[in-house]
């Protein structure tokens, strides 16, 4: 897949044609899935609802996108055990799915799950949690078309931090270690509400990633690192870095005094370059 592409042409779509998506795409997505590989040895299954716009009627109130719903003639659900880095893992694996449906020329859209209910709402009866939703179809404007109105990404300066907490890097550091593209490509991670609410910090060989504060819902934050962590896997391996992750949270607490960092922000992982 053209990574870089998808990501520099990455946004949600909200409005999809009526006409089902083809069962060969469906089976191939479907095939894809099942080779996915997470973060951590949790056990997940996706499944893939093709009654989307009867479904949409069941889930207003439940699922959507602030607030509202988003109709499509397809969902995907991801079920999942809890525990570990469940969260994380779940945003990794569904975005790695969600970004093999955009290379397909799928449009798509997460949506919020608001409760334990939504799984009963969709007829899934499985002792697994529903972590996440999304809507995927034929968009009715293709998702490449140029925005009248484009996202403002945050800015480097507000995101990424070296060696300790608010302390801005180097531009002209970073361009010397190579590091200026990726950490360009990166801003255009989708987030929650487009909020951006990751933060990186750059020490030597490794880069912290933090997500908060914690005012905001803790399920959607992990979500999103484990997202910003597939897409920095991607850019950073595509730029020529060979990346590792560790995710234990336990054996991460002393790098909140390490760097300063604040208690309301949540360490994800440590990604070693």
């Amino acid at each position: 897949m053209d990574y870089r592409g998808l990501i520099e042409n990455y946004r949600s779509i909200r409005a999809f044609k009526r006409e089902s998506v083809s069962q060969e795409i469906l089976k191939e997505l479907d095939q894809f899935s099942k080779s996915l590989r997470g973060i951590s040895e949790i056990n997940t299954q996706f499944k893939i609802i093709n009654n989307g716009w009867n479904v949409a009627q069941v889930l207003e109130g439940r699922a959507g996108y602030r607030g509202k719903p988003v109709q499509g003639p397809h969902y995907v659900a991801l079920l999942s055990e809890t525990k570990g880095a469940y969260l994380q893992n779940g945003g990794y694996i569904m975005e790695a799915l969600l970004m093999k449906a955009r290379s397909m020329g799928l449009g798509v859209c997460w949506v919020s799950v608001e409760g334990p209910e939504v799984k009963a709402a969709l007829s899934i009866e499985d002792s697994r949690a529903l972590i996440a939703l999304a809507v995927i179809g034929i968009p009715s404007i293709p998702w490449c078309t140029p925005l009248k109105e484009t996202v403002i990404k945050t800015s480097l300066n507000d995101i990424v931090f070296h060696r300790k907490w608010d302390q801005k890097p180097w531009i002209e550091d970073l361009e010397q270690r190579g590091l200026i593209k990726a950490l360009y490509h990166i801003r255009m991670a989708p987030s929650w509400e487009n909020r951006q609410l990751w933060r990186l910090l750059l020490d030597d060989q490794q880069i912290v990633l933090l997500v908060g504060p914690e005012s905001h819902r803790e399920d959607q934050l992990l979500l999103d690192g484990g997202i910003m962590m597939y897409f920095m896997e991607r850019i950073f391996t595509e730029e020529g870095f060979r990346v590792s992750w560790e995710v234990y949270p336990r054996d991460l607490l002393h790098l909140y005094r390490r760097y300063d960092i604040p208690s309301n922000y949540k360490i994800i992982a440590v990604m070693l370059l």
